[in-house]
């Protein structure tokens, strides 16, 4: 063992003293330790200087290695050099090489300047000027590509799309990740999560929320969220409260079991009872069907009393089906705030017909079920570190058909003398199907069509405007407010482009056109359609308390001339649970 380790030292120093400057030739390399053939003897040189390897010594003095004896006369082997070659004599002080030899399985310095990495790739190569790089070494020995048509064509979407890149990239994905980084570089997301996060694993919390959307009035609120409750595996609360000035009040509140969690390769299943109180004298109503005119603009004041038992599970990579039973309790009123009319006054200047079970409100029970068949792996379900995680593609189908019923739990009145009285009772139903392609990790382009339509279940049958099928909000086109666009049936059909900003941040464009029409798309048109335009940033991880950036617009119908004549501003958060 003695023995090898002073062999493998001398080895390496030798290495490292050939790796500064030795042109020693290399030796061949017989399976048996061979002397190396000499180069043509020089004159005899100084010792070389070296600082960690001194010349080797005339006659080392090793008791246990006897004075080297001369060179053997063998016709098939050369003279032995000078210096002695025996293992002995190779431990010389510090390991220094004798004159001329070369170490067994030695590179050249040509081969070894060609290892990056290596003493002379690094050493021998003088350092570059401030402003300059290397090339890089071409390892696979290929030559460049052609360049194809593709690759000039590609440059049309780049240049329509720079501007919303320009604004992703230097206005949200670099401060972004400076932020994040400093943020982690000072532990503040451990002090602002001690701050609103409290019990035995931080499964508890409280977060401020706020919301800005234009035309609206702008409110702030406290999002509570508790996991694993009571030491209850699953088990989840959460809740919510906003407040938008006086008259402007919402809560929610739900108690939620997990049945299974999203993991790798796992669907995430959970049931839920949710309630629901909101009242607010600010929602916009412009009249029900496709012609409804800016000029109509008014306001009323709305309460809502909501119950809901709710099942979501998934079953499929993106696929899920949702299904809810619950109760609605819904009343109408003329005290309003902010500008305009209230829905009196415009029914009084003949703007529009009084909005069915406005006077008198209404109590539903509602039973719906949503399916949705999605062959898009599921985007953020990995196993190991998230480092190691890349997404998988976003190219498939999505197609889902929805159906609610709606029953009266009492009778409501027609008109204000109250001189009939009908329970509602009505049919929503409709569907969605898309189309996805994923051109580069996770930038997808998709375009979606989909159709909703409500009947009444009897002749004649009464449905309230507020459960009319709508566009606009969360719905498609997005360039216009919730409850914008109301009527019997809606059909519209949606192009987005989607691409990835940050780990919780995704960016979106869209452009859809579509409307409302009478019963079954009745008097349906094209140049009734109108149009939604829009970009924005959206979060991609949580659903219950999701974030929200979005600047987008909407227009008249093609046949009035498609005039811009809706603006949207959406900043915030809400409360999706």
């Amino acid at each position: 063992m003695q023995h090898r380790t002073r062999l493998v030292a001398a080895l390496v120093v030798a290495l490292a003293a050939w790796s500064r400057g030795a042109t020693a030739q290399p030796a061949p390399r017989p399976p048996a330790p061979v002397a190396p053939e000499p180069a043509p003897a020089p004159a005899a040189p100084e010792a070389p200087e070296n600082p960690e390897a001194p010349a080797a010594p005339e006659a080392p003095e090793n008791p246990e290695a006897p004075a080297a004896p001369e060179a053997p006369e063998n016709p098939e082997a050369p003279a032995a050099p000078e210096a002695p070659d025996t293992p002995e004599t190779a431990d010389a002080p510090d390991g220094a090489a004798p004159d001329g030899a070369a170490p067994e399985n030695a590179a050249t310095d040509a081969d070894e300047a060609k290892v990056p990495g290596s003493a002379v790739w690094e050493g021998d190569q003088p350092p570059l000027a401030d402003g300059h790089e290397r090339p890089v070494p071409n390892y696979d020995g290929r030559e460049p590509e052609p360049i194809d048509a593709g690759d000039v064509l590609i440059w049309i979407p780049r240049g329509l799309f720079y501007p919303l890149y320009a604004v992703s990239e230097y206005v949200l994905r670099r401060p972004l990740g400076a932020l994040t980084t400093a943020i982690d570089q000072n532990d503040v997301a451990d002090i602002v999560g001690d701050f609103f996060t409290f019990g035995p694993s931080d499964n508890y919390g409280v977060i401020p929320s706020g919301l800005i959307d234009f035309g609206f009035r702008p409110s702030i609120g406290l999002y509570f969220f508790g996991d694993d409750v009571g030491d209850v595996e699953g088990l989840g609360v959460r809740a919510h409260v906003a407040f938008g000035g006086l008259g402007f009040y919402r809560t929610t509140g739900s108690v939620l079991y997990q049945i299974e969690k999203a993991g790798f390769d796992k669907q995430p299943k959970r049931v839920q009872l949710k309630g629901v109180w909101e009242r607010r004298p600010d929602w916009l109503i412009w009249g029900q069907g496709p012609d409804s005119r800016n000029a109509a603009r008014s306001r009323y004041q709305a309460q809502f009393i909501e119950a809901t038992g709710h099942y979501e599970g998934g079953f499929w990579r993106s696929s899920y089906v949702t299904a809810f039973v619950g109760v609605r309790d819904a009343n109408f009123g003329n005290d309003v705030c902010c500008d305009g009319p209230s829905v009196q006054q415009a029914v009084d200047r003949n703007l529009y017909d009084t909005p069915a079970l406005f006077e008198d409100g209404y109590t539903v029970g509602r039973i719906g079920a949503e399916l949705y068949v999605d062959t898009r792996p599921q985007r953020n379900n990995y196993d190991g570190p998230a480092s190691d995680h890349v997404s998988p593609p976003g190219t498939g189908i999505k197609i889902g058909p929805r159906a609610e019923l709606g029953l009266g739990l009492r009778e409501s009145f027609l008109d204000a003398d109250q001189s009939a009285a009908e329970r509602p009772l009505y049919i929503k139903y409709g569907g969605t199907i898309g189309g996805y392609l994923d051109l580069y990790n996770q930038r997808v382009i998709g375009l979606q069509v989909a159709a909703d339509f409500v009947d009444g279940l009897e002749t004649g049958g009464v449905v309230p405007f507020r459960e009319l099928t709508t566009l606009g909000g969360s719905r498609p086109l997005r360039g216009f407010v919730a409850n914008r666009l109301f009527d019997r049936s809606a059909v519209a059909a949606q192009l987005e482009y989607a691409w990835p900003i940050w780990v919780w941040l995704d960016g979106t464009v869209h452009y859809a056109m579509g409307n409302v029409f009478g019963e079954r798309l009745d008097n349906f048109q094209f140049d009734k359609l109108r149009q939604s335009f829009g970009f924005g940033f959206k979060d991609n991880s949580s659903r219950d308390h999701a974030f929200e950036f979005l600047i987008a617009g909407g227009t008249d119908t093609f046949e009035r001339g498609a005039n811009l004549d809706s603006f949207r501003l959406v900043f915030g958060s809400t409360a999706g649970f």
